[in-house]
């Protein structure tokens, strides 16, 4: 069952590439906002030549949530998708069987991640692609 506000459960990691050009950011932003998406970090852009680079983590609410906000992003004129994670994917990466800790938790939102539900759709996905 999907969630019904955007979750950490469902978190993505966005690099994007902007043209360095007034008002492309704020487009951006909207963009993401309109499609329901909840930013909840940007570090601040790094300028180079004529385009700004970072990454922007973005709660989604659920995978189809997620690829909403993907098309919202690909529309923006001027800004390009580099590189797209799931964040709770990417924390599974590897497996957790083990007896050392792979990934500290510090918050509910990690432990949204590392636990359930976070844990729930990467099991899943595995059940449906024994590849992953």
């Amino acid at each position: 069952m999907a969630a019904k506000t955007p979750t950490a459960a469902f978190s993505v990691r966005v690099h994007v590439r902007l043209v360095d050009r007034p008002g492309t950011l704020g487009r951006l932003t909207v963009a993401i906002g309109e499609a329901g998406g909840n930013i909840t970090a940007l570090d601040g852009f790094k300028i180079k030549s004529l385009h700004m680079e970072d990454e922007i983590n973005i709660y989604c609410s659920s995978e189809e949530h997620q690829q909403e906000v993907r098309r919202a992003i690909e529309a923006v004129d001027g800004v390009e998708i580099l590189a797209w994670e799931d964040r709770t994917f990417d924390l599974h990466e590897g497996g957790k069987i083990s007896t050392a800790v792979k990934k500290e938790v510090h918050t509910l939102n990690d432990l949204a991640m590392v636990y359930t539900p976070g844990v729930a759709r990467v099991c899943t996905a595995i059940s449906e692609d024994v590849n992953l």
